[in-house]
């Protein structure tokens, strides 16, 4: 699965990582979707993942309950907003 993104991607990847942190900035890298991955991109520099391998999409209304319970803070309640 992940023989395309091990490659050459990866290369480019840590230049890119490079770059960023050279202008002062944090990573947020998307579309995390196993161990390896994590680790791969960890490893590179970057500070914050998120992705499958982390979390499933949640509902608004249920978006404040599962941020209460992985932060362990109080988060005021979500208001559903319809998405055009």
């Amino acid at each position: 699965m992940l023989d395309a993104y091990a490659s050459s991607a990866n290369g480019l990847l840590l230049l890119i990582v490079y770059m960023i942190h050279s202008l002062k900035y944090r990573i947020v890298i998307e579309g995390v979707e196993s161990e390896e991955m994590a680790r791969e991109v960890a490893e590179m520099g970057c500070e914050y993942l998120q992705g499958y391998y982390y979390a499933k999409p949640v509902p608004s209304a249920k978006f404040a309950q599962f941020v209460a319970r992985f932060n362990c803070v109080d988060v005021p309640q979500v208001i559903d907003v319809p998405v055009p």
